[in-house]
Parts: C-alpha cells; structure tokens; sequence
C-alpha cells in the first residue's frame, strides 16, 4: 500500500460512478481510480475535486486505486472566488500538461502549494501566479535570457522580446518588445524568493503585459495555451 500527499489537477470519469484522478504529487505525477466517487453516499464525493490536497493511500502500480483518503487542504475562499479559482485552474492545466518533464518534482510540489497558498489568502494574488508561471519555465528549460543576448551574448541596446528568447540586441531583435517596466517586473518575479514580502505590485498596465508576455511564451516556446485562459480574457478584460 502506498501512503502520498496529492494535488488532484483532473479527473476522468470511469464507468457509471467511478473517477480517475490525476494528481501531482512530491513524486511526480499518479493516476488514482476512486470507487464509486460520483455516487451521493460516497465518502469522496467532496475530497476528490479538483484542486484538493489529499492524503492518499492507495495500492497497485501504474494506475493505483484508492483505499482511503483524507483532505488536507480544500483552498475554500479561492473556490468561492471564480477569478482565483479560474487563474487556479490555469495553473493547474499548466502543471498536467508538463508534469511528466524530468525535474525536481518534491521541490516544485512544495513551491506549488506555497502558490496556491497565496491565491487563497492575498488580495492582490495575480502576481504570484506570475511567479509560478515564469520559476516553471526554468525548470521546462525554455527560462527567458535576463542578462544578456540570448543569441549572441551581447550586453548593450537591449531590448527583451518574447520571439528571441528573452533580451536581445538589434541583430537578433524578433517581434515586438516588452517595455522597460514588464522587463523590470518580469527579471524580479522570476528571481524573487517566496520568503521576502513583495510589498510593491506592478501597476494595472504593466499587469496586463506580464499577463499577454506570459501567455505569448508558453504558446510561442511550448506550444500551449491553457483552457481557462481563455475565461480568464473575458473575467480579467485581457
């Protein structure tokens, strides 16, 4: 019998009233098929939805079934919020899509938690969802060029560009640039360690670029777009 802590990110309905989860877990991804979690008597029903940490215990191999399970953490005030809960579900998508990518999976699922943590309690939450998103392109191996040219090294007349992958001199300049702004903002969430406040938040304007910049990286660099993104745009206006 296995014994893990898990964050389900989706689930698949299996027969008339059963479920799969896909959970991610300090040990990468699992797949968990719940008994019976649809039916209205079952004592999953509520702890098996998404974005829920569970305790899970479980047996067999590669797709394990559940024999018992407790909520550690439902995030209740993120799921009443629909625009948490959405910019949440993106993340999550996010995560599912790439979560089979060789890294440090019991680091990044501590770092997620924290993330979720502060979409369920800080007012302005959007920016540590930027956090998230950029720490994570790091570990996909497609991190934005900060410093220098990401073609030729160049360290003068930069500008960053999402299509040249991060700073680049006029040589290399591909698409249109970010402001100044984005580029001090995108350069300090990206390095930022969740330990110091960040009393300071990027104003309106500049919030909406690291949002498009963002999405403009994933869809250019990993070919991917998250669904509710897409209700994200009519929610946020961009």
């Amino acid at each position: 019998m296995a014994a893990f802590d898990g964050l389900i990110l989706k689930q698949i309905p299996f027969k008339e009233s059963s479920k799969i989860l896909h959970v991610y877990t300090a040990d990468g991804m699992k797949s968990v098929l719940v008994h019976g979690a649809k039916k209205f008597g079952s004592p999953y029903l509520s702890s098996s939805e998404n974005l829920n940490v569970v305790r899970f215990q479980a047996v067999g191999k590669e797709l394990l079934t559940l024999t018992d399970a407790d909520l550690v953490e439902g995030y209740p005030k993120l799921k009443a919020d629909l625009e948490r809960f959405t910019y949440a579900q993106h993340l999550a998508e996010l995560l599912h899509n790439f979560a089979e990518a060789e890294y440090d999976h019991a680091k990044f699922f501590a770092f997620t938690l924290k993330i979720l943590a502060k979409l369920e309690t800080e007012a302005d939450y959007q920016v540590y969802a930027f956090i998230f998103e950029l720490k994570y392109l790091f570990l996909l191996g497609v991190a934005p060029a900060f410093t220098a040219c990401a073609a030729c090294g160049r360290k003068d007349d930069l500008s960053f560009r999402v299509r040249s992958g991060g700073l680049s001199c006029p040589d290399h300049a591909e698409g249109p640039g970010v402001t100044d702004e984005g580029f001090r903002w995108m350069r300090r969430l990206y390095l930022i360690d969740l330990k110091d406040p960040l009393v300071e938040r990027p104003d309106a304007a500049t919030t909406a670029e690291l949002r498009r910049a963002i999405d403009d990286w994933y869809a250019f660099h990993l070919n991917f777009r998250s669904k509710s993104r897409s209700v994200l745009s009519g929610l946020l206006g961009y």
